[in-house]
């Protein structure tokens, strides 16, 4: 008999979780030529989006710009979730003030760094997996919709 995971709901609930708790992430955007670019950063998770906070003449605004999409990595190699979505750039002055002090708490505060900025990515995709016989149904959102 083999382990086939958890299923869906499992897998939804255990991502919410990750997403909660964890603080770092590595973000992957591309160049307008499809050059790759991937970052360690920063991240709260409000329940729906991610935001994190970098410089604003980075290699990641300037590929947001003209591309404003990105993969996200949460987790480890044996417990991954992986986010693809669209993302936000939001001037300081911009941001709401509860996301802006859960990010300060997690990282250096881009209302008191001069060319910072916030990003915010939406997920529109979620895969999730913690073992090989979990890859098959890894995805857990779709279309911006939680499949359980």
């Amino acid at each position: 008999m083999t382990d086939a995971g958890r299923d869906t709901a499992q897998r939804t609930a255990d991502t919410l979780e990750l997403l909660a708790k964890e603080s770092q992430l590595w973000l992957s955007t591309a160049a307008a030529d499809g050059t790759p670019h991937l970052i360690p950063m920063s991240f709260v998770w409000d329940g729906e989006r991610m935001t994190m906070g970098t410089a604003e003449r980075s290699a990641t605004v300037r590929n947001l710009r003209s591309r404003p999409v990105a993969r996200a990595a949460v987790g480890h190699h044996f417990d991954v979730v992986l986010v693809d979505g669209s993302v936000d750039i939001i001037a300081p002055e911009e941001i709401d003030p509860p996301t802006a002090d859960a990010f300060a708490l997690v990282a250096s505060d881009p209302r008191q760094l001069p060319g910072y900025l916030y990003l915010r990515l939406t997920p529109r995709r979620v895969l999730a997996w913690r073992s090989f016989p979990e890859r098959p149904g890894a995805e857990i959102m779709t279309g911006g919709r939680w499949l359980a």
